[in-house]
C-alpha cells in the first residue's frame, strides 16, 4: 500500500461526507489535510522521525470531521486503523499512528519529554497551517463572508490574532518549526506594518 493509495480513501471519505464542511466552504478539511502532509514532509528533511507513522497520521488526523467536530480524534483514528488493519499493516505500525491521531489536538504534549517525535511534528505541521500569509487571507475572506466588511475591520481582527497579542507564544519546540515560524511571524508583521500605512488617511 503506498501514501497516495491512503490519501485518495481520505479524499473519497470527505467527497461523499460535505456535511462536515465548515460554515466557511474555503476552510474544507481536506485541503487542510493536504497542507499539513505537506508541513510534515518539510519538517521531516531537517527533523529525524519515522516518516511512514508521521505521514499516515497526517493523511488521517482529520478525518473523523466526516462524523463530528466534537472529538473529531477519536473518529479519526477509528477510520484509520479500519484502513490500515484491512490492507495489511502491522499492528505496532498501527498503533504508533493511531497514538498521533489521537493526541494531535494536545498540545501540551510539545512539552513533555515522553512524547514521541511523530506526535511532536504532526502537532507542529497542524499547527503551521493557517498561520503566516495564509491566517491574513483566511481572516480577509472571512470577513469578506460577512457581508459587510471594510478593509479597516480586517485590519482590526489581525490585529486581535494571538501572533499580535503573544508574538513568541507558538506551539512548536523543534528547531525547523521554530524557524518556519519566525519567518512566518515576520511576514505577518511587515504585512500588517505596511497594511496600517496604507490605511492611513
Amino acid at each position: 500500500m503506498s501514501l497516495e493509495l491512503a490519501d485518495n480513501y481520505v479524499k473519497s471519505m470527505f467527497d461523499n461526507h460535505p456535511e462536515h464542511a465548515t460554515q466557511y466552504i474555503f476552510r474544507e478539511k481536506y485541503s487542510h489535510t493536504k497542507r499539513v502532509f505537506a508541513w510534515a514532509k518539510r519538517l521531516l528533511k531537517t527533523e529525524e522521525a519515522d516518516a511512514d507513522i508521521l505521514l499516515y497520521a497526517a493523511i488521517f488526523h482529520d478525518v473523523g470531521y466526516i462524523v463530528s467536530g466534537t472529538d473529531h480524534w477519536k473518529y479519526s483514528a477509528e477510520i484509520c486503523k479500519k484502513y490500515l488493519s484491512e490492507n495489511g499493516f502491522e499492528r505496532i505500525f498501527i498503533e504508533q499512528v493511531l497514538e498521533c491521531i489521537l493526541n494531535h489536538d494536545n498540545k501540551e504534549l510539545l512539552y513533555d519529554d515522553k512524547t514521541s517525535k511523530e506526535i511532536i511534528l504532526l502537532i507542529e505541521a497542524d499547527c503551521l497551517d493557517e498561520s503566516g500569509a495564509m491566517s491574513v487571507l483566511r481572516d480577509a475572506i472571512s470577513e469578506g463572508f460577512s457581508g459587510n466588511t471594510r478593509y479597516n475591520i480586517v485590519y482590526k481582527r489581525l490585529l486581535e490574532r494571538r501572533i499580535v497579542r503573544q508574538p513568541n507564544d507558538f506551539f512548536c519546540v523543534t528547531e525547523t518549526a521554530k524557524k518556519i515560524w519566525q519567518e512566518k511571524q515576520k511576514l505577518y508583521f511587515d504585512f500588517i506594518s505596511s497594511l496600517k500605512i496604507d490605511l492611513e488617511e
